[in-house]
């Protein structure tokens, strides 16, 4: 007597993985890791921590002018951790309103740093760089990119397209169009995959906070 072809269905639905494919499986993700570590370390995506080399930078440029008080004029204020702190934050607000993955925030802030780190910028072309930057990895990871004109309206008449357009040729030439970091998200689902754990509710939420602990933490 043939079985029914949906008894036979069901029985193919809950056969597991052979382990030699589970085996090459895992040799895959780990041979990734290795990739995202060595891209991580490359010069195209290792970023210095550039503000605290503008401030030193400012200190002594400060104390070869010899001024008194040691302030900085307004107008030549560069940016400092408060100023990127904002941003970011501003940028979340961006990605939940357009119902974009929050993970577009990492991508885009590694752009940004990135090319902070290799051109000088004031606020004003940190904020526009900023904007760019969102567009960049919502163009490139996102099923639907926000709109330049969308973030030219966010901006409140600071900048509109054509800022965004030309900034958006000058960061994709100064980074080499190297525009796929690898992310804290990456490294893991990555390992919550290779890890021989319990794949319960209790393990699925300790993931889930992880990885939202990590993303806001980045």
């Amino acid at each position: 007597m043939s079985s029914s072809p949906l008894l036979s269905l069901r029985m193919k639905s809950t056969r597991s993985t052979p382990p030699m494919e589970r085996c090459q499986f895992d040799v895959e993700l780990a041979d990734r890791v290795k990739v995202m570590l060595s891209q991580e370390l490359s010069y195209a995506y290792r970023c210095n921590d550039y503000l605290f080399r503008r401030k030193m930078e400012k200190v002594e440029e400060i104390s070869s002018c010899g001024t008194e008080d040691g302030s900085v004029p307004p107008m030549i204020q560069e940016i400092d951790t408060l100023c990127r702190e904002k941003m970011c934050e501003w940028a979340y607000r961006v990605v939940d309103h357009f119902h974009a993955p929050r993970e577009i925030v990492a991508i885009a802030f590694s752009c940004l740093d990135r090319f902070v780190d290799r051109c000088c910028c004031d606020r004003a072309a940190f904020k526009l760089a900023a904007m760019t930057c969102i567009y960049i990895a919502t163009k490139v990871f996102n099923a639907r990119e926000i709109a330049m004109s969308s973030l030219a309206e966010l901006s409140r008449g600071e900048f509109d397209m054509a800022h965004i357009a030309e900034m958006e040729g000058i960061i994709l030439t100064t980074l080499n169009w190297r525009m796929h970091p690898p992310t804290i998200q990456c490294f893991i689902n990555h390992f919550y995959t290779l890890l021989p754990l319990a794949r319960g509710p209790i393990t699925r939420a300790i993931y889930r906070r992880a990885s939202f602990f990590w993303r806001a933490f980045a």
